[in-house]
């Protein structure tokens, strides 16, 4: 055998080491990814025991050849976890591309959770998922998530909103986030570009890849995460937090929606001290009231959502200055979305 032959020969060798090795990775990522699947069914199967579990959180994994199916049509949003794609296939759906590269288990595990977590909300104003696309490589994960229109960030800067609108927005944001504290889950990532509009202007809670899942035995978390201007100070802080920091979120929230979008006077330095942004004097007292117990230093002294919908009953949704037509509207509306809402 000539030196020519052999250095070929030695060259084919090291490819074939090479290709094997690769492929070896692939198949140690594939059964990864099948753990992480079981560690996921396992833990779906413990919340049985917790009371608030209702038998619906099924993992539903749908073809991976079945995305190609799917017309793209335009990119809607995009983060660092992933981007969203406005999809066809006989209706609009949404399609979250999961960021995740080859080997990255830590993002994985959270689109596992996220999927987890939004499938085990049933609810009209929270996003519904159908399903999640898995392969072997070709393509990234992705979860197939229902269509709406616009968010909340949009319709305020784009003025889109009438008295009504934002009235009835408001509550189903409250009558979203008080089921999702009743299943135990912090959203911990409250805003405007989170809040999805429907065609029919159903509210849609959406974006739970921030969430996180409270077992029966565990009354607080650490961990910064969410959007600053509105994090609860308890995050900023990083010290130890509940459920209350959604409600810290949702004040800042309303702060948003009634001051046209303008958040130019809410500081950091002022949310980590528990110093209140002075309230402008447009809004009514009792949206002044209801945004500073939602921004209260101490989390044990804000109030729960279901403390939020009887205090806006209460106060006949007095949020702005609505006239008697509008709110007979609100009223008309609030009771045909109740009927919606299942018993929980």
């Amino acid at each position: 055998m000539s030196a020519q032959q052999r250095e070929f020969k030695t060259q084919i060798a090291s490819q074939q080491e090479k290709y094997e090795r690769e492929l070896s990775d692939k198949r140690n990522q594939i059964i990864k990814m099948q753990n992480q699947l079981e560690e996921i069914k396992k833990k779906i199967s413990k919340q049985e025991e917790n009371p608030n579990f209702k038998q619906d959180a099924v993992l539903q994994i749908l073809d991976s050849e079945a995305i190609n199916k799917y017309e793209r049509e335009e990119e809607i949003g995009s983060g660092g976890g992933g981007r969203v794609i406005k999809v066809f296939k006989k209706k609009y759906y949404a399609l979250k591309i999961m960021n995740i590269k080859k080997g990255e288990t830590v993002n994985f595990r959270r689109f596992l959770r996220e999927y987890e977590i939004i499938n085990m909300l049933k609810h009209p104003n929270i996003i519904q998922t159908y399903g999640i696309f898995m392969s072997e490589g070709k393509n990234p994960p992705s979860i197939l998530l229902e269509y709406c229109d616009t968010n909340l960030d949009e319709s305020i800067q784009n003025k889109k909103l009438t008295n009504v609108d934002i009235v009835f927005t408001i509550y189903q944001i409250v009558e979203g986030m008080k089921y999702v504290h009743h299943r135990k889950i912090i959203h911990r990532d409250i805003k405007p570009s989170n809040i999805l509009i429907s065609s029919d202007g159903t509210i849609k809670i959406s974006d739970f890849g921030m969430s996180k899942l409270m077992s029966l035995d565990e009354q607080s978390t650490t961990g910064g995460v969410g959007t600053q201007k509105f994090m609860a100070p308890e995050i900023i802080n990083e010290e130890k937090y509940d459920e209350k920091v959604d409600v810290y979120s949702f004040g800042v929230l309303i702060y948003f929606v009634l001051n046209d979008g303008d958040l130019s006077e809410i500081k950091i330095r002022n949310i980590v001290n528990g110093k209140k942004t002075p309230l402008p004097s447009k809004f009514t007292e009792f949206s002044k009231q209801l945004i500073n117990s939602c921004w209260n230093f101490d989390p044990k002294d804000r109030p729960s959502f279901e403390q939020i919908i009887e205090d806006l009953s209460r106060n006949k949704f007095n949020l702005i200055n609505l006239s008697n037509p509008e709110l007979q509207k609100v009223k008309s509306l609030i009771k045909n979305h109740k009927a919606l809402i299942p018993s929980y």
